[in-house]
C-alpha cells in the first residue's frame, strides 16, 4: 500500500541512524513525539488515512532530501497532502484502502491555509514547526 497520491509505499525501507525501518514505522514513531509535544491524547494513525499520509509524506520528502525539513517544507509537504485529497477523494474511488477524513477538507480552516507558511495563522504555523521539530528528532537527530 502507498500514500494516496502513490508518492510513497508505506512499506518502503529507510536507513535512520543504525536501524532499517519501514515508513509505516517511522510514521508511528514521529507520531508519537508529535503527538507529546502537542500534548495530545495519542490515537492510532491507520494506513489509507488522511493523517497518516501527512505524516508519511512529510517523512519521505525528508529522507529525499537527505536532511530535516523546515516548517515551511513541512507546510508544503502538508500541502502536496491536502490539495490532492481534496481534489482526487481517494476515499471515493478506493474505499477498501482509504478511509474519508474526520474533518471536511474544503472548509474554511483549510482555505486559510493554502497560501505561503508566512501568511499562515500563528497556530497552523506551530504546528508545523513542532512536526519539524519531531522529524528532526526521529529521523536525523
Amino acid at each position: 500500500m502507498a500514500c494516496a497520491n502513490g508518492k510513497f509505499k508505506y512499506s518502503a525501507r529507510a536507513r535512520v541512524r543504525s536501524e532499517s525501518l519501514t515508513l509505516g514505522e517511522l510514521v508511528e514513531r514521529v507520531h508519537r513525539v508529535y503527538s507529546r509535544s502537542m500534548e495530545w491524547k495519542q490515537v492510532l494513525l491507520r494506513p489509507g488515512t488522511y493523517g497518516y499520509d501527512n505524516l508519511a509524506i512529510c517523512i519521505g520528502n525528508s529522507i529525499n532530501k537527505g536532511s530535516a525539513l523546515t516548517p515551511a517544507e513541512v507546510f508544503e509537504s502538508w500541502k502536496e497532502n491536502h490539495v490532492f485529497w481534496a481534489a482526487k477523494k481517494p476515499y471515493l474511488d478506493k474505499p477498501g484502502l482509504y478511509s474519508k477524513p474526520y474533518n471536511d477538507l474544503e472548509g474554511e480552516r483549510y482555505a486559510k491555509c493554502l497560501g505561503s507558511f508566512a501568511e499562515l495563522p500563528e497556530v497552523e504555523k506551530i504546528k508545523h514547526t513542532r512536526l519539524a521539530l519531531a522529524l528532526r528528532e526521529v529521523l536525523w537527530k
